[in-house]
């Protein structure tokens, strides 16, 4: 199996909705293995409609994954801000946290991996937010050090979490896996 890390995404119509995806979705995975991972990124990115109220979650155990879905769901999570009151969760992140991922990983990457960035989504809003990113890089620079695969994902999942869909091209970075018969609203019969 894959060590990881793995994005895993969940959404819903309301932001009540959500917390009780999170909280199913912590009830399912009490009988899966690290080694599920792959499929459970893979199952909530593929198999479910992404509604309005969104949250995004890097892990790489079960573990982890059950500890960040109870610290999302219960009493940790700060309702009235909108995200975890403790940072290590990726979930509803403000409006400028994106624009730091992407002038933090604009200004050190490669000029091939910019263009890896501008291939995740092709919403208008988001190339703008990149190119305003990329034009803020010194040209003095030297070296370049890319950023990480978990760089990526910690990108994708904020676009994920600011309404922004994710193109074909972002799927590179779902492992290949199988679908699995997780839980998901009574109205989408879906894996």
């Amino acid at each position: 199996a894959e060590a990881g890390p793995f994005l895993i995404l969940i959404s819903a119509r309301s932001r009540e909705s959500l917390r009780r995806s999170a909280d199913g979705l912590r009830i399912a995975i009490g009988s899966l293995k690290d080694a599920d991972l792959p499929s459970i990124s893979r199952t909530l990115w593929l198999g479910r409609t992404h509604w309005k109220h969104r949250a995004a979650f890097i892990v790489r155990s079960i573990a982890e994954l059950d500890r960040k879905l109870t610290q999302f769901s219960g009493e940790e999570y700060d309702r009235d801000a909108g995200r975890p009151r403790n940072d290590d969760a990726l979930t509803a992140q403000p409006e400028d946290d994106l624009d730091r991922l992407l002038k933090d990983a604009a200004g050190r990457s490669s000029p091939g991996f910019h263009a890896g960035l501008r291939r995740l989504c092709s919403a208008p809003d988001y190339l703008r937010r990149l190119d305003r990113a990329s034009s803020s890089r010194s040209t003095g620079e030297v070296g370049f050090v890319d950023p990480s695969h978990e760089d990526l994902l910690a990108i994708a999942g904020s676009l994920f979490e600011h309404g922004f869909e994710l193109s074909a091209d972002a799927l590179e970075l779902l492992p290949q896996a199988r679908l699995l018969p997780l839980p998901s609203p009574p109205f989408e019969r879906r894996y």
